[in-house]
This record gives C-alpha cells, structure tokens and sequence, in this order.
C-alpha cells in the first residue's frame, strides 16, 4: 500500500461514552478492533479524539495509554466547534472549558512517550498559531479540492460571511491542472489576517499567526476579525468584565 496510513476516531474509551457520541450502539468494540487490526499491519498513524461531555476524564488517559500500546504516532485532540456537525451538536456535546483543561493536564504526562495534539484547547499563550490552509488539503466526495476542511465546513455555518467556493481550487474529475492551482493559491494574498485594532495595537501583531480563519467564519465574522475564542487578551478582557 505504499506509504498510506490510517488515522481513527475514538472518542471515549467506554462503550457507554463512545457510543452515545458516536449514535452507533456497536461502534466502540469494531472501533478498538479495527485500531488493533491497522496496528498489528503497520498501517496505524494516529487516534483522533473530540472531547465531549459523555466521556471522563480518566478515558483520555486510557485512550494515550492504548495508542502507546498500538505503536500510533500521535494523538490528536480536537474539541468541536461551532462548524459542519458541530453547529447543532456543541451546546449539547461539547467537554466544558473546565473538562478541557483537566483533559490536557491529565494527558501531558505521555508527551514523552507519544506526540499529543491539541487543537483550540483553552490557551493563555501569545502568539497563536499560522493557518494551515493549502498545507493540508480536503477532497469532498463529489472530486472538489479545498484548500482546508475547516473553511469550507465553516462556509456552511447559518451566520457564515464568506462563499464555499472561496477555498474551492478546482476539481480531481475536471480539472488536469489541481497541482499548479493548489500551488498558486496563496490564502494571505486574497485576505489579510489580523485586520482588526486588536491585532493591530497588539505587540505581537508581527509574530501572530492570528489563529484559525474558519473559527472566525463559523462565529458569523469576515476573516480579517479576531479569533477571539483562543486568544488570550480578548478571554482576560472578556472574563474581568
């Protein structure tokens, strides 16, 4: 199979919290099966986990433990967001801001042992994180090429500013050329990131990479605006206030 790998979502490690995530009552025990059977192949890269409300935190240790012992590459954790699915799943779904940060603290510790992500955890750090748009790309099923799943899902939001077609470079079926498209498409040449007097005044502004533009879409903004969820001086102002 060349260099494929498989990455699996595994959202709990009881089939009570799993399962109720997933509205599959049979999903946890194939889940841990199939991890076992890519593992035992060579074919496991990483576990995906969405923390949410149904799962303790202890389960978030077991899941590390078990991709240790599944040989995966990493564990990437990314709660959901207010985009694709999660727009009407987050307010019922969704691991509380305390939950999240008992989840980091309670999952650091196997750093040493595998890589752990953390996508849009709580954050008191400056500056944020560049956008990976064009860096890791998306190919829908009807062949269209997006330069990121985020901006696209985010496009489809209720409150949503900006057009799917935006990130859209092209289609695998129709177009010979998604290559040179991909390569010409630059995401900061059509919009400027931090456009705000937040970011502006901010001393930091030249080394920010300003956060997720999908995160900014799917809050009902134009990209320019502020990721104001993870950055940290607009959550100090927000909670003196």
């Amino acid at each position: 199979m060349g260099n494929v790998h498989v990455n699996v979502s595994l959202h709990g490690f009881k089939p009570e919290s799993h399962n109720r995530f997933t509205g599959d009552n049979t999903a946890f025990q194939r889940t841990v099966s199939n991890i076992k059977q890519l593992s035992e192949h060579k074919l496991l890269q990483g576990l995906l986990v969405t923390p949410n409300r149904f799962a303790q935190v202890e389960e978030y240790k077991k899941i590390c433990e078990f991709a240790i012992q599944n040989k995966a590459s990493y564990v990437l954790m990314n709660p959901l967001s207010s985009l694709g699915r999660g727009v009407k799943s987050k307010k019922k779904a969704a691991a509380p801001y305390e939950t999240m940060c008992k989840i980091k603290t309670a999952t650091s510790k196997f750093n040493n042992h595998i890589q752990i992500v953390y996508i849009r955890f709580p954050n008191d750090r400056l500056p944020l994180a560049s956008c990976e748009a064009g860096n890791i790309i998306y190919v829908l099923v009807n062949g269209d090429v997006a330069i990121c799943a985020y901006l696209v899902f985010a496009t489809e939001t209720p409150n949503s500013k900006h057009d799917t077609n935006e990130f859209i470079v092209g289609n695998i079926l129709h177009h010979t050329d998604i290559a040179e498209r991909l390569d010409n498409y630059k995401l900061c040449d059509r919009y400027i990131l931090g456009n705000n007097e937040e970011c502006k005044t901010c001393h930091l502004n030249d080394a920010c990479g300003k956060g997720c533009p999908a995160a900014v879409i799917a809050s009902g903004k134009q990209i320019g605006a502020i990721d104001s969820e993870v950055c940290p001086i607009v959550n100090s102002k927000m909670h003196k206030n």
